[in-house]
């Protein structure tokens, strides 16, 4: 992602972060007379609306696999 200084970073999203999550990147914000700022990230997660046939089988069979059917 490119952050507000132009910088593009990797960004690791930690297993189970739930949408609406903030995630700081420590030092690449933006840059004031009192240092550097850090640099805030929204997750927004968004679920597919049209799968294939093979898709949802492949979820359901994922879903069970986890624990989330049964």
């Amino acid at each position: 992602m490119r952050t507000v200084r132009g910088k593009t970073v990797k960004l690791k999203i930690p297993a189970g972060t739930d949408s609406g999550k903030k995630l700081r990147i420590p030092r690449m914000g933006v840059k004031s007379s009192k240092g550097v700022g850090d640099h805030y990230v929204r997750v927004e997660i968004k679920t597919p609306k049209n799968l294939s046939l093979t898709e949802k089988r492949d979820f359901k069979n994922w879903a069970k696999k986890v624990g989330l059917l049964s």
